[in-house]
Protein backbone atom coordinates (compact mmCIF):
# COMPACT_ATOMS: atom_id res chain seq x y z
CA UNK A 1 0.00 0.00 0.00
CA UNK A 2 1.06 3.45 -0.88
CA UNK A 3 -0.20 6.84 0.30
CA UNK A 4 -2.31 9.38 -1.69
CA UNK A 5 -0.63 12.92 -1.95
CA UNK A 6 -3.93 14.40 -2.54
CA UNK A 7 -6.15 12.77 0.18
CA UNK A 8 -3.91 11.04 2.46
CA UNK A 9 -5.83 7.56 1.97
CA UNK A 10 -3.96 4.21 1.62
CA UNK A 11 -4.38 3.49 -2.03
CA UNK A 12 -2.94 0.14 -3.81
CA UNK A 13 0.54 -0.23 -5.03
CA UNK A 14 -0.85 -1.36 -8.44
CA UNK A 15 -4.01 1.21 -8.47
CA UNK A 16 -3.75 4.06 -11.09
CA UNK A 17 -6.15 6.31 -9.61
CA UNK A 18 -6.89 7.10 -5.98
CA UNK A 19 -10.28 5.65 -5.31
CA UNK A 20 -11.03 7.79 -2.73
CA UNK A 21 -10.05 11.53 -4.55
CA UNK A 22 -10.01 10.00 -8.08
CA UNK A 23 -5.70 11.58 -8.04
CA UNK A 24 -3.87 9.70 -10.74
CA UNK A 25 -0.97 7.98 -9.42
CA UNK A 26 2.66 8.89 -10.45
CA UNK A 27 5.06 5.87 -10.77
CA UNK A 28 8.64 6.52 -9.26
CA UNK A 29 10.18 7.29 -12.74
CA UNK A 30 12.77 8.94 -10.90
CA UNK A 31 13.90 5.88 -9.73
CA UNK A 32 14.45 4.55 -12.81
CA UNK A 33 15.93 7.24 -13.88
CA UNK A 34 18.66 7.31 -11.66
CA UNK A 35 19.15 3.23 -11.82
CA UNK A 36 19.67 4.09 -15.39
CA UNK A 37 22.09 6.65 -15.02
CA UNK A 38 23.79 4.82 -12.19
CA UNK A 39 24.21 1.18 -14.30
CA UNK A 40 25.37 3.17 -17.25
CA UNK A 41 28.42 5.51 -15.05
CA UNK A 42 29.34 1.62 -14.13
CA UNK A 43 29.21 0.40 -17.86
CA UNK A 44 31.51 3.27 -18.62
CA UNK A 45 33.95 2.66 -16.02
CA UNK A 46 34.90 -0.68 -16.65
CA UNK A 47 34.79 -0.25 -20.68
CA UNK A 48 37.18 2.70 -20.24
CA UNK A 49 39.27 0.50 -17.17
CA UNK A 50 39.48 -2.55 -20.02
CA UNK A 51 41.05 -0.28 -23.08
CA UNK A 52 45.07 -0.71 -23.17
CA UNK A 53 47.01 2.54 -24.66
CA UNK A 54 48.01 2.06 -28.05
CA UNK A 55 51.64 1.72 -28.41
CA UNK A 56 53.93 -0.47 -30.33
CA UNK A 57 54.97 -3.99 -28.75
CA UNK A 58 56.84 -5.10 -31.83
CA UNK A 59 60.61 -4.28 -32.75
CA UNK A 60 64.00 -5.10 -34.36
CA UNK A 61 66.23 -5.86 -32.75
CA UNK A 62 68.28 -2.78 -33.70
CA UNK A 63 65.43 -0.90 -32.86
CA UNK A 64 64.48 0.53 -29.25
CA UNK A 65 61.53 -0.32 -27.14
CA UNK A 66 60.23 2.38 -24.53
CA UNK A 67 57.88 0.97 -22.10
CA UNK A 68 56.70 3.04 -19.77
CA UNK A 69 59.63 5.46 -20.05
CA UNK A 70 61.85 3.24 -20.41
CA UNK A 71 64.45 2.31 -22.95
CA UNK A 72 65.30 -1.33 -23.52
CA UNK A 73 67.99 -2.10 -26.49
CA UNK A 74 69.76 -4.90 -27.51
CA UNK A 75 73.41 -4.20 -27.85
CA UNK A 76 75.23 -7.54 -28.73
CA UNK A 77 73.91 -11.17 -29.53
CA UNK A 78 76.27 -14.09 -29.74
CA UNK A 79 75.75 -17.81 -29.84
CA UNK A 80 77.75 -20.35 -28.21
CA UNK A 81 77.79 -24.38 -27.58
CA UNK A 82 78.51 -23.37 -23.40
CA UNK A 83 81.50 -23.84 -21.31
CA UNK A 84 82.91 -27.16 -19.48
CA UNK A 85 79.94 -27.77 -16.76
CA UNK A 86 77.38 -26.06 -18.96
CA UNK A 87 77.46 -27.64 -22.22
CA UNK A 88 74.40 -26.89 -24.55
CA UNK A 89 72.54 -30.63 -25.07
CA UNK A 90 72.70 -31.97 -28.32
CA UNK A 91 70.83 -30.34 -31.55
CA UNK A 92 70.96 -26.74 -29.08
CA UNK A 93 73.31 -23.83 -28.41
CA UNK A 94 72.92 -20.67 -26.22
CA UNK A 95 72.19 -17.22 -27.60
CA UNK A 96 72.98 -14.52 -25.53
CA UNK A 97 71.81 -11.10 -25.68
CA UNK A 98 72.93 -7.94 -24.06
CA UNK A 99 70.36 -5.88 -23.17
CA UNK A 100 70.66 -2.31 -22.60
CA UNK A 101 67.82 -0.56 -20.06
CA UNK A 102 67.61 3.02 -19.39
CA UNK A 103 65.38 4.60 -17.31
CA UNK A 104 63.91 8.02 -18.48
CA UNK A 105 61.34 7.76 -15.73
CA UNK A 106 61.44 9.87 -12.90
CA UNK A 107 60.96 7.08 -10.68
CA UNK A 108 63.18 4.06 -9.36
CA UNK A 109 62.30 0.72 -11.42
CA UNK A 110 63.34 -3.22 -10.59
CA UNK A 111 64.54 -4.74 -13.57
CA UNK A 112 65.07 -9.51 -13.42
CA UNK A 113 66.43 -11.23 -16.21
CA UNK A 114 63.94 -13.75 -15.42
CA UNK A 115 61.14 -10.82 -17.25
CA UNK A 116 62.65 -11.80 -20.48
CA UNK A 117 61.85 -14.78 -22.58
CA UNK A 118 62.96 -16.72 -25.85
CA UNK A 119 60.42 -18.25 -28.56
CA UNK A 120 62.32 -20.73 -30.47
CA UNK A 121 60.90 -21.56 -33.91
CA UNK A 122 59.03 -24.10 -33.37
CA UNK A 123 57.21 -22.18 -30.60
CA UNK A 124 58.46 -22.92 -27.31
CA UNK A 125 58.90 -20.37 -25.07
CA UNK A 126 62.30 -20.96 -23.25
CA UNK A 127 63.43 -19.20 -20.01
CA UNK A 128 66.62 -17.43 -19.11
CA UNK A 129 69.49 -20.23 -18.89
CA UNK A 130 72.32 -20.53 -17.02
CA UNK A 131 75.61 -21.03 -19.76
CA UNK A 132 78.91 -20.74 -17.16
CA UNK A 133 79.75 -17.72 -18.88
CA UNK A 134 80.89 -14.45 -17.07
CA UNK A 135 78.42 -14.15 -14.06
CA UNK A 136 79.29 -10.66 -13.55
CA UNK A 137 77.66 -9.44 -16.93
CA UNK A 138 74.48 -10.99 -16.23
CA UNK A 139 71.14 -9.02 -16.02
CA UNK A 140 70.14 -10.49 -12.91
CA UNK A 141 68.16 -8.73 -10.91
CA UNK A 142 67.98 -4.78 -9.18
CA UNK A 143 66.82 -1.66 -8.70
CA UNK A 144 67.60 0.93 -11.37
CA UNK A 145 67.10 4.88 -10.29
CA UNK A 146 65.74 7.20 -12.31
CA UNK A 147 68.00 8.45 -15.41
CA UNK A 148 70.39 5.12 -14.52
CA UNK A 149 71.64 2.98 -17.21
CA UNK A 150 71.54 -1.15 -16.11
CA UNK A 151 73.75 -3.54 -18.74
CA UNK A 152 73.93 -7.58 -18.58
CA UNK A 153 73.37 -10.45 -20.42
CA UNK A 154 70.76 -12.80 -20.54
CA UNK A 155 71.40 -16.58 -22.26
CA UNK A 156 69.07 -18.87 -23.57
CA UNK A 157 69.30 -22.40 -24.59
CA UNK A 158 67.42 -22.61 -28.37
CA UNK A 159 67.83 -25.25 -30.97
CA UNK A 160 70.95 -25.17 -32.68
CA UNK A 161 71.05 -22.54 -35.92
CA UNK A 162 67.30 -20.90 -35.32
CA UNK A 163 67.05 -17.76 -36.53
CA UNK A 164 63.05 -17.76 -36.18
CA UNK A 165 64.00 -16.10 -32.33
CA UNK A 166 61.61 -13.50 -30.53
CA UNK A 167 62.77 -12.15 -27.53
CA UNK A 168 59.88 -11.35 -25.08
CA UNK A 169 59.67 -8.86 -22.30
CA UNK A 170 56.56 -9.49 -19.25
CA UNK A 171 56.85 -7.11 -17.16
CA UNK A 172 56.62 -9.42 -13.85
CA UNK A 173 56.98 -12.94 -13.56
CA UNK A 174 53.63 -13.65 -13.26
CA UNK A 175 51.94 -11.73 -16.11
CA UNK A 176 51.14 -14.34 -19.07
CA UNK A 177 50.65 -11.27 -21.72
CA UNK A 178 54.22 -9.62 -23.06
CA UNK A 179 54.84 -5.99 -22.80
CA UNK A 180 56.76 -6.05 -25.98
CA UNK A 181 59.67 -8.19 -28.32
CA UNK A 182 62.01 -8.12 -30.35
CA UNK A 183 62.48 -10.12 -33.63
CA UNK A 184 66.15 -11.75 -33.14
CA UNK A 185 67.04 -11.81 -36.75
CA UNK A 186 71.16 -12.38 -35.92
Amino acid sequence: MKICKDCGKEVSKSAKACPNCGKKMKKPIALFVILGIVVIIIISAIASGNKEEARQKEFKQNEIATYKDVNYSITNIERTNGKEYFEAKDGKEYIIITIKIENKSSEKISYNGLDWKMEDGTGDENSYAIWGGDTNSDLSSGDLNAGGTKTGTIAFEIPKGDHDLTLKYYETLIDSERAFEFDITD
